[in-house]
């Protein structure tokens, strides 16, 4: 259930009105690929806008390689001036690539210490990044009720993912009392937005029935238009129903279609189902190669399952 953002950061400064918008049009012709991500996002957060955010935009050419070679290293430099001139976005950047190792070691703390200067600043994506920092005690002691503090200055932003987990955070009862109606809440505010994740959360709500009455119909619903979205987790758990046939005619050709994207996007759970089918042969035949292949691929990432099918398998030969 609990879900966080990938490891990709957002590519633009935050801001508030258009008050820049003639500015910045003029510095990010130079990035075609960036320019009406920084506009819009500009235009969102111009009260949190610094001088430094110019030279955060040229850190962010050398980072994603836009008309330049790509350069961790000089990405990480211009960053760091910009953090100079007041830029929380170079803040944020930083905070994200000490974390990912992008340029230099993995460091947790140093992480830590830029997201949160950032998110003191105001930076929406660095107050969603310091909250997990303390759930997960990333660089810092652990704190479920700091975690819970900054998601949700983070979702009085609107940031869609700072809701969904502040909607997981209600579901498991962590730095929260639990309430199940709460955490569908903040689940369905994130699903406005459209986050995958969230609209993930309601259809296992909804199956589980957690916060409301089990009903399959409406968590296929919700399902699928996470899967829809790109949710793994909806995949997989549509792909389940579609091969039992619990709240959906039966059909193992969208079973095997949505395990292979989940599979696709590295879910292990994915994996294993996808391998499972190859293995049974319920669309196209059997293919052990195959099948181990994913099975493989699962066990690599825990899935216990696939431990067991291998084994096996192994025996069996």
């Amino acid at each position: 259930m609990l879900t966080n953002r990938q490891s990709n950061p957002k590519l633009s400064p935050q801001s508030k009105t258009g008050r820049y918008r003639n500015l910045f049009i003029g510095v990010v012709c130079l990035l075609p690929a960036l320019v009406w991500t920084i506009i819009s996002v500009f235009e969102r957060n111009a009260d949190t806008y610094h001088e430094g955010d110019i030279t955060a935009i040229e850190g962010t050419k050398f980072f994603k390689g836009s008309g330049v070679s790509q350069d961790y290293n000089k990405a990480i430099q211009l960053y760091k001036k910009a953090t100079e001139d007041g830029s929380a976005y170079a803040e944020y950047m930083l905070g994200f690539m000490y974390q990912y190792g992008r340029g230099t070691d993995k460091n947790d703390a140093e992480a830590f210490k830029w997201y949160k200067q950032s998110a003191e600043h105001g930076n929406s994506d660095s107050q969603y990044e310091l909250a997990q920092c303390y759930l997960y005690g990333n660089g810092v002691t652990k704190d479920l009720s700091l975690a819970v503090s900054w998601l949700r200055k983070s979702s009085d932003q609107g940031d869609s993912s700072a809701l969904n987990a502040l909607g997981d955070r209600y579901y498991f009862g962590e730095g929260v009392d639990l309430d199940y109606k709460e955490a569908l809440k903040y689940w369905h505010k994130a699903a406005e937005k459209g986050n995958a994740d969230a609209l993930a959360n309601i259809g296992y709500a909804y199956g589980k029935g957690r916060g409301v009455s089990i009903d399959q119909s409406e968590a296929i619903k919700w399902y699928s238009k996470a899967a829809n979205a790109g949710s793994a987790f909806a995949q997989v758990n549509l792909g389940v129903s579609y091969l039992s046939g619990n709240g959906v005619d039966k059909s193992y050709e969208k079973a095997f279609a949505l395990f292979g994207k989940a599979a696709e996007q590295g879910d292990a759970d994915g994996q294993f189902h996808l391998g499972n089918m190859l293995e049974e042969g319920l669309v196209g035949g059997v293919n052990l190669q195959k099948a181990i292949m994913w099975y493989k691929k699962a066990a690599d990432g825990n899935n216990k399952n696939a431990k067991y099918a291998l084994q096996r398998l192994e025996l069996d030969q």
